[in-house]
């Protein structure tokens, strides 16, 4: 329960070295902390990140796109874009410090198993990736804001049908309480706030979905072709879940994707189109039509493939 998670200890190490920088790939992605191996590791390859940034509210042909270099720590941060400052200081930040910072960890050993060629997972391990995957849904001013709206003083008087039989069941159980309408007029901004925390922690951590992808055939394989692979705020590239040939693909680092497929010819497939050719561009176009504001890169030796493509705002998920 959310009550035992908020009461555990908060831990006092982090896989990286201070606060407030961005999550996954090669350079990073999505707002948050953690995964500091992940952007250390791109590091590696290059000591500075291209970091571009295009305003996504303009049509495509006006997007301006302004190359900056940034070392990992200061790509995709967002201050206190997690924080619900109505909740007591205990609950504030434990979104980012404690939730996030341990989905985010876990996520990077299985990260590094993956680019050594290791699929064998045990439950454990395959949940933390599957629930680090379920993150980058939400993690997001965009996604934030989308909990934000569906929980609401208008939202619970028109779920009342649905909410007003457990509420008053739970009243019974504890012999008295206020009528369901004087409670729902006298829930505070603090209340709310923290409906939003437990929202966001019950999504990302959805025993359905992480079970779906917990049971995919997951792989790594290089990229073919010329150019690296992009990542940007809009990383992953999938079809419905439900579908017989259901998929996920994801850049890992400018030359490795993640693959997640529902059934091994579907994964072979996959692999077919990566190695005749052409997927890698495939991807990057994907990646960088899907971005709402950031796209990462290596260098700037691919400047002109941005200008038409970052702002197109495509897609990406079931809830965008």
């Amino acid at each position: 329960m959310l009550v035992k998670l908020l009461s555990r200890k908060a831990e006092h190490r982090r896989v990286h070295k201070g606060s407030g920088q961005s999550i996954i790939m090669y350079p990073s992605s999505i707002y948050s902390s953690g995964l500091g191996e992940l952007t250390e590791s791109y590091a590696n390859l290059a000591d500075r990140i291209k970091h571009r940034s295009g305003k996504p509210d303009p049509p495509i042909t006006s997007i301006p796109v302004k190359p900056r270099w940034v070392h990992p720590d200061g790509t995709g941060f967002i201050k206190h874009l997690y924080t619900f400052p109505g909740l007591t200081p205990k609950l504030r930040n434990w979104l980012e410090d404690e939730f996030f910072r341990r989905v985010d960890n876990d996520a990077a050993q299985v990260m590094q198993r993956l680019l050594r060629g290791d699929t064998r997972f045990a439950q454990r391990d395959k949940s933390a990736w599957s629930r680090f995957l379920m993150s980058m849904f939400h993690r997001s001013p965009e996604g934030i804001q989308r909990v934000v709206r569906t929980i609401n003083i208008n939202v619970m008087r028109n779920q009342e049908h649905e909410i007003r039989p457990e509420y008053e069941r739970l009243r019974d159980e504890a012999g008295g309480g206020p009528p369901y309408e004087e409670m729902i007029e006298q829930l505070t901004e603090a209340d709310y706030q923290q409906f939003h925390l437990q929202t966001l922690r019950t999504i990302i951590d959805s025993r359905r979905l992480g079970g779906v992808l917990n049971n995919m055939i997951w792989t790594v394989a290089p990229r073919q072709g010329v150019y690296p692979l992009f990542t940007s705020d809009r990383p992953i590239f999938m079809t419905a879940l439900g579908r017989d040939d259901a998929h996920l693909v994801m850049p890992l680092t400018p030359d490795y994707l993640f693959l997640a497929a529902k059934t091994a010819p579907t994964l072979h497939v996959l692999e077919g189109r990566i190695l005749s050719g052409g997927f890698t561009e495939m991807i990057n176009n994907r990646v960088v039509r899907q971005a709402r504001n950031l796209v990462y890169a290596l260098d700037d030796s691919r400047m002109s493939f941005l200008p038409n493509r970052l702002g197109d705002r495509q897609s990406w998920s079931p809830l965008e």
